[in-house]
């Protein structure tokens, strides 16, 4: 039964596009958490070895149940993840614009390189991105995020440019254009995302020989 439900949350994460049957709200994951109790009620953990047939077929309808609750409530806490994070203005894979538009306004840059079958990344989402201090910070910048979901093109080359190992990384460009020496490469808390946010942020606050030169 756990390789099922693993099964399960792995196919998921592969098919981005099963992301609209999983909802982000509460009733979805009381209701997941529901069907994997019905299940247990229905036998799911008991040996069936030498019971009546109707025993049987209620355990396997209780397996079944319990794998079911299990992958949707992974998928509804995914969107919740996703819709929280949402709360940022992200310019989606268009880095020429997301420089242009800070360049222009005088705004730092952070880069997002994310994946949906990322779990990290969807971590990231949860405990930065979705906390409301973190987007008042991040409504200075502009936010770029480079999804890596089908490596397309586009993605691919602004991946290489910036030598990224993996994901999630996130970048911060102070606003002269200068990228900062340190990289948040993990699930980072959002205190951690809040103190480069403001690090970048005040790069250039006072005046200084280093930040003269713009972009």
């Amino acid at each position: 039964m756990a390789l099922l439900a693993a099964g399960g949350v792995f196919l998921k994460d592969a098919l981005p596009a099963s992301r609209p049957l999983f909802l982000a709200s509460r009733f979805a994951a009381l209701a997941a958490a529901g069907a994997a109790a019905a299940g247990v009620l229905l036998g799911a953990f008991s040996s069936a070895a030498e019971r009546p047939w109707w025993q049987k077929l209620s355990k396997g309808i209780g397996v079944a149940l319990v794998a079911a609750g299990v992958i949707y409530g992974s998928g509804s806490a995914s969107a919740r993840s996703a819709a929280g994070a949402e709360g940022l203005a992200w310019i989606r894979l268009d880095e020429p614009l997301a420089l242009a538009r800070a360049r222009a306004e005088g705004r730092p840059v952070l880069i997002d390189f994310w994946a949906d079958w990322c779990s990290a990344c969807r971590e990231l989402d949860r405990k930065a991105w979705s906390d409301p201090r973190v987007q008042a910070a991040a409504r200075r910048f502009v936010a770029l995020r480079m999804d890596g979901t089908e490596e397309t093109e586009g993605f691919l080359r602004v991946f290489d440019k910036y030598g990224v190992q993996g994901m999630p990384t996130v970048i911060f460009i102070d606003s002269h254009g200068r990228e900062m020496p340190a990289r948040i490469t993990g699930a980072t808390s959002a205190e951690e995302m809040l103190k480069w946010l403001q690090a970048t942020d005040q790069a250039c606050a006072a005046p200084a020989v280093a930040c003269v030169a713009r972009w």
